[in-house]
């Protein structure tokens, strides 16, 4: 059995760059595991930075599920250099990037369930106190100008789990061989679309490790056979793995 705290991200849109775009900003369709820490170490007031140890995958376990179909759409942002005054003077004006955003399919909100579990019964307790009366730090999806809310839905002991479905992305690594199922009992096609994504830093916010994720594109479950247990939590019916291979 594990105690796991869940709760929702909430947002009008998001941007997750992906770190290796160069003249335009693409996103990911979901937050890699360096941001859904960055947005816990947040909830926590911890400084930036001052976390990759505490949250890392040797401490802490992470799961995502994605609560509702996505889309992108492309806009071009103004940029303004702050740091000269040319623009204040009519000269030296903005530079433009194309920046691919990600909003809902439909409604207006994009929904992201996070799965969070520590070895430090410590920090369970103070992340599940700063989500009952709130953050201390703002959080946003990716940029500060997408503003996000965390909303608790609760801490429930789950049990490990014998079934090949999960809910989450899914750290492809997780995988065993070729056991991925791409047509389930429904007959309904799966359409899984594969994101590398940062995994964790380092010191000096040095990128040390990269994994590639998995994800369905409607929403539907992920069916395989996996090097560790799923867990399944029964008040919300609900099959998660987590991102690591295991703490």
């Amino acid at each position: 059995m594990k105690k796991i705290i869940v709760f929702d991200i909430r947002g009008p849109a998001a941007h997750f760059r992906k770190y290796f775009t160069n003249s335009s900003s693409l996103s990911y369709a979901f937050p890699p595991r360096t941001v859904i820490t960055g947005m816990i170490g947040a909830i926590l007031g911890l400084e930036r930075d001052s976390y990759y140890e505490l949250l890392s995958p040797d401490t802490a376990q992470v799961a995502l599920k994605i609560n509702c179909q996505v889309r992108k759409i492309m806009q071009t942002i103004k940029f303004i250099n702050t740091k000269q005054l040319n623009w204040v003077n009519g000269y030296g004006g903005p530079t433009m990037i194309p920046t691919e955003i990600v909003v809902p399919q439909e409604g207006k909100e994009l929904v992201y369930r996070v799965y969070f579990s520590h070895k430090d019964e410590r920090i369970q307790k103070n992340l599940l106190e700063k989500l009952e009366h709130g953050p201390i730090f703002p959080l946003f999806l990716g940029r500060s100008e997408f503003l996000a809310n965390p909303v608790l839905v609760g801490e429930f002991t789950a049990e490990p789990s014998q079934g090949a479905e999960v809910q989450t992305v899914v750290n492809m690594s997780l995988i065993e061989g070729q056991s991925l199922v791409f047509q389930p009992d429904a007959g309904k096609n799966l359409i899984y679309l594969k994101e590398q994504m940062p995994y964790a830093f380092g010191p000096g916010r040095k990128l040390i490790e990269i994994c590639n994720m998995l994800y369905e594109r409607s929403c539907q479950g992920i069916t395989a056979r996996f090097k560790t247990s799923p867990y399944y939590i029964d008040e919300l019916d609900e099959t998660l793995l987590f991102m690591e291979e295991g703490v």
